[in-house]
């Protein structure tokens, strides 16, 4: 009875909520998450664009534009009775028609574009990472199944060695059938087993944790269908909350106060300069002030390239907003379709296949069929149980992307 008690674990449940071996670093998916978040590199790479931000915004704060310039000297004349000569000077710039403000509220909005941008970098890490995840969990029902079906055909191998009432040749036949079926089994275990590897080295390395770390995932793919919300709401979710918009809104904003920048640095700056300096016996004390004439040289072509870097940023957010709705349409049409495919997987395909694989049960233990017709129904339901945990897979990551594209937490 050991190929009887098999063929029923074969696919007695619709799936293995399998973890990942290893006795190492336990972690649900919303832990992978919150841990690629502190520790990803290329998400640590990212934030220094905030910092750079906020180092500019500093350097816009300073009162004038340059510090105090000093200058100074001797001289020694031949004359008899004078004795050593100086002159002292001291500058310093101001400008007059407010540049400060526009140039911190240019530098405000790259602060607000920087920190928009990681944002938007958060959420695709954590949509990779729960995708990857996913991944990993069903490489690992893959692996429990293949070894399910390597083991019935053992046990079938088993059995046709106990067959008897064949001619010598079918039973040889039966056999080679048999060792074929197995090494096919053996070869796809292999495989799966291999995948699996590869699935948990991506995982680790967005997890920036040692290649050789061990990992145990805990959890389960959903195989619960979920409401999908209408189409419209999607989209004004979408365009409300997208932070890669949201950044290019503040780079239009930031273009935007780049013009009103430009037109107040055509006020040319002045310098005030105060000096004292000694001839002979007289000391001199004085000041002037200086400033350029912008007669020869304007600041018209700085003016045009912040306008057409205000077009640049516009278009691109029109560009954007429309490829948002595309991506938008695009994904909830894809968790639709998966949908369908998991509700015919599930239940349609799946409790047929498995009926079947009771009614030929029946017949095998009854003597009405062999064990190549067998192989037939183990191999079909084989293939319909990674059919479903594909279905299952797409189902899943489906709707990270759907919530990657509305910009909310996978």
């Amino acid at each position: 009875m050991r190929a009887a008690v098999s063929l029923l674990v074969i696919l007695s449940a619709s799936s293995l909520a399998a973890t990942a071996s290893g006795q190492g670093l336990r972690l649900t998916v919303e832990e992978a998450v919150a841990r690629a978040r502190r520790s990803n590199v290329l998400l640590r790479s990212t934030a220094t664009g905030i910092a750079s931000a906020q180092a500019s915004l500093e350097r816009s704060r300073f009162w004038v534009p340059q510090d105090p310039f000093f200058s100074g000297g001797l001289l020694q004349t031949p004359q008899t009775g004078f004795g050593p000569n100086y002159g002292l000077s001291l500058s310093q710039e101001f400008e007059v028609a407010g540049q400060r403000k526009r140039r911190m509220a240019v530098a405000e909005a790259s602060v607000q574009r920087a920190q928009w941008e990681q944002r938007a970098a958060e959420l695709n890490l954590a949509a990779a990472v729960t995708i990857a995840f996913n991944d990993a969990l069903v490489a690992a029902e893959r692996v429990a199944l293949a070894e399910r079906g390597a083991e019935a055909v053992r046990d079938f191998i088993d059995r046709a060695a106990e067959m008897d009432g064949l001619s010598a040749g079918a039973a040889r036949m039966d056999r080679n059938q048999l060792a074929i079926q197995e090494a096919r089994m053996r070869r796809d275990l292999a495989s799966a087993r291999r995948a699996r590897e590869t699935d948990m080295d991506y995982l680790r390395y967005l997890l920036d944790v040692p290649q050789d770390q061990a990992l145990e995932l805990s959890g389960a793919l959903s195989r619960q269908k979920r409401e999908l919300p209408a189409l419209a709401h999607l989209v004004s979710q979408a365009l409300v909350h997208r932070p890669d918009l949201l950044a290019l809104r503040h780079d239009t904003e930031r273009a935007a106060r780049q013009i009103a920048l430009a037109k107040r640095e055509g006020v040319p700056n002045i310098t005030l300069t105060g000096s004292v300096s000694r001839f002979g016996d007289d000391t001199f004390a004085g000041g002037d002030i200086s400033f350029l004439i912008p007669v020869l040289r304007g600041n018209e072509p700085e003016l045009l390239e912040a306008l057409a870097e205000r077009d640049r940023a516009e278009l691109q957010v029109n560009d954007l907003e429309q490829d948002i709705e595309r991506q938008v349409r695009l994904a909830r049409r894809i968790c639709s379709g998966a949908e369908e495919d998991l509700q015919l997987s599930l239940d349609v395909i799946l409790p047929r296949v498995r009926e079947n694989l009771e009614i030929q049960r029946q017949r095998f233990e009854q003597g009405e069929i062999g064990a190549l017709e067998m192989i037939g129904v183990v191999a079909e339901v084989q293939f319909a149980e990674r059919e479903a945990l594909d279905v299952v897979q797409s189902y899943n990551d489906s709707w990270v992307e759907l919530k990657r594209v509305l910009a909310a937490e996978p």
